[in-house]
């Protein structure tokens, strides 16, 4: 398990690091369960086109499993689904629901509210979402900017009460920045 942030839509991190492994390690072959943890501005749900299917299409040439925990700079998984609820679909991984755009199965997306998750055995609690301090910038700029990027009260509520009923004991807590 290997954790990543900020790709933002660049394969090259990845491409580069799976080249490392191969040439330092050897562990990372199409043989062996590998999973990149992306820990937010993954990149595959910002553009709404072909793009981002650009991005999805390289990632999955490599060897990896993605787990993908939502950032600022990108749509919501099942905003995106809702929108094309034909090409996606949930299912179970890590001992919990993730969404899976039917095209490119080895790219899980973490649901939009806080979840607990098992990784590697361990309790982890997924947070998504952040603010983006870059708001005024992004649209003065037409860059996009997703409304939804923060968990609302409501969510966020939904997270003390999954906290409240697994006693605040989690092993490791992931998100893209501290909410």
């Amino acid at each position: 398990v290997y954790a990543i942030g900020d790709l933002h839509g660049d394969h090259r991190a990845v491409r580069d690091f799976v080249q490392r492994n191969i040439q330092l390690h050897k562990n990372i072959t199409n043989d062996d369960e590998n999973v990149l943890i992306c820990l937010g501005d993954f990149g595959g749900n910002y553009f709404g086109n072909h793009r981002d299917d650009e991005f999805k299409k390289k990632l999955s040439n490599r060897p990896l499993t993605y787990f993908v925990i939502r950032g600022n700079h990108e749509e919501r998984a099942s905003n995106v689904a809702a929108k094309h609820p034909d090409e996606w679909h949930k299912e179970q991984y890590f001992d919990g629901p993730v969404w899976v755009e039917n095209k490119f199965p080895n790219i899980k997306y973490a649901l939009d509210i806080p979840m607990i998750y098992t990784i590697d055995g361990k309790k982890t609690l997924v947070v998504p979402g952040a603010y983006s301090v870059d708001k005024m910038y992004r649209l003065m700029n037409g860059y996009s900017w997703f409304p939804q990027e923060q968990l609302n009260d409501e969510e966020m509520n939904c997270g003390l009460e999954l906290l409240d009923y697994h006693d605040w004991q989690v092993d490791i807590v992931l998100s893209h920045t501290c909410p």
